[in-house]
């Protein structure tokens, strides 16, 4: 079939690294049913948005984006699906524009949809109860000439905090088997990929669901043994599943990256109940100490909610003093949003807005002091880092990623770095943009010596 022929997506996507992957699968199914995928400056006859909603403002950033596609192409078909589509699907069929509304497990359906290349007269809902899906499909996919990419082996959660509307967007908790990730690891890595970041919504229930039951220590275990992969690296644990056990797998192996992503929440315990989360202040600090103790180098991010219902000044305090003494990389801050649906947001001592960007400030500066800090502790320090992408072409600037997850950034004139892991010594810590006329303007680390 001829390309010119081919009817063009372009898709966005919000949210998590699930969702990411969600969009890639999608993208590949897109491209065997003989659509042409172009990039969102595109002009495009068929626009996905792959929508979050952690919080209202995910939402928001989904609609902004299709008003933006609609000024960009009126005429177009426009789909949304993910995690909003799930949850707010009468609030999106209000949107005249909009032609289908997709749930996060229908997604497949998109295909069919548009094959009949059909645009209804007012919004279509595919939706159907998350909590019914009982399963979690092992569809193939490929590397498309990624050095590293995200690999879906968990979706759906059990947990169900106050806060927290994803359960009900996402369902239960289903895992891939685990002999069905070790041959698509395998198929990756033979399509050049060095580096998989397993996701999943709540990784650490893995393999409980299914009938031969296993564990994320298995599968990391299985994964050391029975692959050829370089680099392997985990997105998010919470603190309850960082076990002796796993700690003690990961470890051991040559493949594991000494990067934890550990959500906090809060440093005070009576919010921490309220929030219904499973620990406490004092074994959430026991885990991270643990790793540190373990893993040379190793990069913490952690989750922080700020405002959440009921959080007086003396709750607000505490956990920043917790924080202050806490050793970590980096904060995720997330200002409270109440969710429709959820327990908080029926709570008493809902905080006004301005109180909760307030404190979310306060810990945004916390936290870019101590990146700042964690990134200047590599200047001089000879690093193993995966090149990932040519910057400029014609300038021959390369990013690279650190097992630690740092970003750094070289000049070569050698073009056949690219997928390499190779050692490079920072020489100072950059504002992207003030560095090279980049639009990032996040802090990263810069090599200035050439590799050749």
């Amino acid at each position: 079939m001829n390309n010119a022929s081919l009817k063009t997506v372009a898709l966005a996507t919000f949210g998590c690294k699930v969702n990411q992957y969600d969009s890639h699968l999608l993208e590949e199914c897109l491209k065997e049913a003989h659509f042409k995928i172009v990039p969102q400056e595109d002009v495009a006859d068929i626009y996905i948005v792959n929508t979050c909603t952690v919080t209202r403002k995910a939402d928001i950033e989904a609609q902004h984006m299709l008003r933006r596609f609609k000024r960009k192409n009126p005429h177009a078909t426009f789909v949304v699906t993910g995690c909003y589509a799930q949850t707010g699907s009468q609030e999106l069929a209000k949107d005249p524009h909009i032609h289908y509304v997709i749930g996060n497990t229908l997604k497949t359906k998109i295909i069919d949809l548009l094959k009949k290349d059909e645009k209804p007269s007012s919004p279509q809902i595919h939706l159907e109860n998350a909590f019914k899906e009982n399963t979690l499909s092992a569809t193939p996919i490929h590397a498309y000439k990624k050095t590293r990419i995200f690999l879906k082996i968990q979706d759906g959660c059990d947990d169900f905090c106050t806060f927290c509307i994803i359960p009900y967007a996402r369902g239960k908790s289903r895992s891939t088997p685990p002999e069905r990730i070790i041959s698509q690891i395998e198929f990756l890595v033979k399509e050049g990929v060095k580096e998989v970041v397993l996701t999943g919504v709540s990784l650490g229930s893995y393999g409980w669901d299914l009938s031969s039951k296993t564990t994320l220590s298995d599968l990391v275990q299985k994964i050391e043994k029975e692959t050829s992969l370089l680099r392997l690296r985990i997105s998010s644990l919470e603190p309850e599943d960082v076990n002796d056990t796993l700690l003690e797998v990961l470890k051991n192996s040559e493949k594991f990256c000494p990067h934890f992503h550990l959500p906090l929440q809060a440093g005070d315990d009576r919010v921490l109940s309220h929030m219904k989360r499973n620990y406490t202040v004092s074994q959430y600090e026991k885990r991270v100490n643990f790793i540190l103790k373990h893993f040379k180098d190793v990069f913490i991010g952690i989750d922080m909610i700020c405002g959440f219902p009921g959080e007086e000044e003396v709750h607000f305090q505490n956990t920043y003093a917790f924080l202050t003494k806490l050793p970590w990389s980096r904060l995720h801050v997330f200002p409270y949003s109440p969710r429709k649906g959820t327990p908080a947001a029926k709570f008493q001592g809902q905080l006004l807005r301005s109180e909760i960007l307030k404190r979310s400030r306060v810990f945004q500066e916390l936290s870019s002091k101590r990146y700042n800090a964690y990134l200047s502790s590599f200047i001089g320090k000879e690093m193993l880092a995966l090149v990932e992408k040519n910057e400029s072409k014609k300038r021959g600037f390369y990013k690279a990623l650190s097992r630690n997850y740092l970003p750094i950034y070289f000049r070569s004139n050698n073009t056949k770095l690219l997928n390499q892991e190779i050692r490079l010594t920072p020489s100072r810590s950059v504002i992207l943009s003030e560095a090279k006329d980049l639009r990032d303007s996040s802090l990263a680390l810069l090599a200035q010596n050439d590799i050749i």
